[in-house]
């Protein structure tokens, strides 16, 4: 279930998990490595909409970038 914060909507490992067809190990990793911005509250990550999209453009960018090679 998405949290909002202040206006802010707040998506767990699991949401992002699914929302992007990744395991939940890949969105950990990407957290952990600084690739995906999120923050860590108590035991759970959570990332914001804006980070999500962010990291969607980036990674299509990336994808572009290699295949023009």
């Amino acid at each position: 279930m998405v949290k909002e914060i202040t206006g802010i909507k707040l998506y767990d490992v699991s949401e992002i998990s699914d929302c992007l067809s990744l395991s939940q190990l890949t969105v950990r990793e990407y957290l952990k490595s600084k690739k995906l911005k999120g923050r860590k509250i108590g035991v759970k990550w959570y990332v914001t909409q804006e980070n999500i999209e962010k990291f969607v453009k980036s990674s299509s960018n990336a994808r572009k970038k290699r295949s023009l090679r």
